[in-house]
């Protein structure tokens, strides 16, 4: 078993079948850095292929009932900074979906971060009235080739306007859909 390229079933996770939005998931991504097992990816109806972005590197090919969650509490405590940063492609310029969730519980209970792509636009939800993205038109991010988005939180506790955006390494100017921002606190 190449373990840079086969999920493993089973092993080493924390439970041995999840349920992520109604779909089983019943594989592991293993997590080689610090924290081990305890960041294990629980996976379903994810194929892994070839990145075409960096030879011998792998992505997740991700279909409309594919599921990805870590379900570690982490390092974060009340107030603290969490940032990130993925690559995509797609071409699906017609729908909304969900690329990071960061928080306990469902979406709409009090700060979470949920990035998502919606038809092409990269939107970031705090809860489902504060919603950050790229000011003007012209980012559309569904063109089919590779994309870096990164979302930093630059202090702890910062306003929900002051999270910055980066897109394949430059940063993007951002607004608050609604114009109302108040402090990020992640429980």
């Amino acid at each position: 078993m190449n373990a840079e390229k086969d999920f493993v079933e089973g092993v080493g996770m924390l439970a041995s079948e999840v349920i992520i939005l109604g779909e089983s998931c019943d594989q592991a991504m293993l997590n080689s850095g610090t924290f081990g097992a305890q960041y294990d990816a629980q996976v379903g109806n994810v194929e892994l292929v070839e990145s075409g972005r960096v030879d011998g590197k792998f992505a997740g090919k991700f279909a409309g009932n594919s599921r990805f969650a870590i379900f570690g509490m982490g390092p974060y405590s009340g107030g603290e900074m969490v940032s990130f940063s993925l690559w995509f492609k797609t071409n699906d310029s017609n729908n909304e979906m969900i690329m990071v969730h960061y928080g306990a519980g469902k979406v709409g209970s009090k700060d979470h971060l949920t990035v998502t792509l919606a038809k092409g636009v990269p939107v970031v939800y705090f809860r489902p009235e504060y919603q950050l993205e790229p000011d003007g038109d012209g980012t559309d991010l569904a063109d089919g080739e590779w994309h870096q988005i990164v979302i930093s939180m630059p202090k702890k506790s910062v306003q929900m306007a002051g999270v910055r955006m980066y897109i394949d390494g430059d940063r993007v100017k951002t607004s608050m859909r609604n114009g109302k921002s108040e402090n990020v606190f992640f429980t």
